[in-house]
């Protein structure tokens, strides 16, 4: 996997993630992704501490797929409906549409701080990609060429997790790069 070039931006350091907010288009425009976008939007259930991000169709408004690069479009679109309804953006990882994966790198961050853990911050360097705060703030997203063998997700001791994508999934994204 190789690196996507891109000078860092201020980031925010007390974020937490509501769509619609702070989102610095400059930062995801200047990456170059392909049209892979989605918006997405919080949906509370009363059975779970925290909200599903459910992925929408920026033209349609009705839930996305993943797999179906029908209800995807360009991030000029996604942003344009994400600001009209108050919801966030998202990319798509695509077997073979597209070249990037992502790695999620959870409860790495302290979200008053913006200081992130040894463990996390050792593959953040690694990566040495473009990375973004999540929307809780609490964790570090990065996307990077390439494709992992296998989608994953390796949990930690105390909420902490590794995960690594590259197809059949997208990112929530938040565009407050690190």
């Amino acid at each position: 996997m190789s690196r996507l070039a891109l000078h860092p931006s201020p980031s925010p350091t007390n974020v937490r993630g509501v769509p619609g907010t702070a989102f610095d288009a400059d930062i995801i425009a200047g990456l170059g992704l392909p049209p892979h976008f989605v918006c997405w939007r919080y949906l509370w259930r009363p059975d779970k501490a925290k909200p599903d991000k459910v992925p929408t169709q920026p033209r349609t408004g009705t839930n996305a797929s993943s797999v179906d690069p029908t209800h995807w479009s360009d991030l000029n679109t996604a942003l344009r409906r994400a600001e009209r309804e108050g919801w966030g953006i998202g990319f798509v990882f695509h077997q073979t549409l597209n070249e990037y994966a992502g790695i999620d790198l959870d409860a790495c961050r302290d979200p008053h701080t913006g200081i992130i853990v040894p463990w996390a911050a050792s593959i953040v360097a690694a990566a040495n990609s473009y990375t973004e705060v999540s929307p809780s703030g609490c964790g570090v997203k990065i996307l990077v060429r390439g494709k992992p063998r296998h989608n994953g997700r390796k949990a930690g001791a105390g909420g902490t997790a590794v995960e690594v994508y590259g197809h059949a999934r997208y990112f929530c994204l938040t565009g407050w790069s690190l």
